[in-house]
């Protein structure tokens, strides 16, 4: 898991312009496992991908049976917390969805986190079950992208982005106090691994 983890960081100048990849991590509700999910998006047809896939990406052992060929805006839903059997025309009822409430704090990363800091961070993941990580990258088209071109992360010297989000059905969760503190420690952590500081998850 930590070497797709730090692979994934790693593929950058081997990312095709029409090819997608993020990550998302989430905690098991027994508190001893951490899953991560990768999502891919490729604008072409299924037998142009999965040689795409397995060129950037062996270690995900990728076969046809998981890739789906659909429309972009099916992709969009298929690819979100929506899930994919939601009729793109329902989008525009804005009440659709049930009420959640969150906390979210993000980061840009511009070097790759070291193994050691990726398994500091999963660590603290599997002791919030609330918590969300995901990973978008900044690769293919997005890294030539020139820095004074937009304002915007995903761009030339950028490789990803990173979102931590607790969530839940309590109103409060956003002001409590517990949430507050975990999601920021959590967010200084990669910073720290990066930077080559002291590396000791704070429980």
């Amino acid at each position: 898991m930590v070497k797709l983890l730090h692979k994934w960081q790693l593929i950058e100048s081997d990312v095709e312009d029409d090819f997608f990849i993020m990550v998302e991590i989430t905690a098991g509700k027994a508190h001893n496992k951490v899953t991560l999910n990768f999502i891919g998006l490729f604008l072409g047809t299924i037998e142009s991908t999965l040689p795409s896939i397995n060129s950037t990406f062996p270690e995900l052992n990728a076969t046809i049976n998981e890739l789906k060929e659909m429309k972009w805006i099916e992709s969009i839903l298929s690819s979100s917390r929506s899930g994919p059997t939601l009729p793109s025309m329902d989008l525009k009822n804005k009440f659709l969805f049930h009420k959640t409430f969150e906390k979210v704090k993000s980061d840009i990363v511009s070097y790759p986190i070291p193994e050691e800091g990726i398994i500091g961070a999963l660590v603290m993941i599997m002791e919030q079950p609330k918590e969300v990580v995901a990973l978008n990258t900044c690769r293919g088209l997005m890294s030539r992208i020139t820095s004074d071109s937009i304002d915007f992360p995903h761009k030339a010297g950028n490789l990803y982005s990173i979102d931590y989000t607790i969530e839940g059905q309590e109103e409060d969760i956003g002001e409590s106090d517990i949430c507050i503190r975990w999601l920021r420690r959590l967010y200084e952590y990669p910073r720290h691994a990066r930077e080559g500081k002291e590396l000791n998850p704070i429980r």
